[in-house]
């Protein structure tokens, strides 16, 4: 895996436009092979494969692993969840510039 990122992503790059997909597997597809990376070691980032070292999250992650199902059913509730959240437009909103600090 390592030999793979130093190709797509190598030092002497002066940009910012190389990308790693999360998934090198089916990159793009819609599917559960992310978690399936995970369950082999294989997440991209640190804070991805630390999922495992949580009980709660580790078994999320071996059962949509496992269970296709299982994530395409709470993935499709967590979308209609954040739809109801509500979005703030106009004035009542803001985009920040710097995340830590309000404009």
């Amino acid at each position: 895996m390592l030999k793979n990122l130093q190709s797509l992503c190598p030092n002497d790059v002066s940009s910012n436009s190389d990308l790693a997909p999360l998934d090198p597997v089916t990159a793009s597809r819609f599917d559960n092979v992310y978690y399936k990376n995970l369950m082999n070691s294989s997440g991209l980032l640190q804070s991805d494969q630390a999922l495992l070292e949580d009980s709660d999250t580790a078994s999320m992650v071996s059962n949509y692993s496992k269970y296709p199902y299982m994530f395409f059913r709470d993935f499709g509730a967590s979308m209609v969840k954040m739809d109801n959240i509500g979005v703030l437009t106009g004035g009542n909103g803001e985009i920040r510039t710097n995340c830590r600090v309000v404009n």
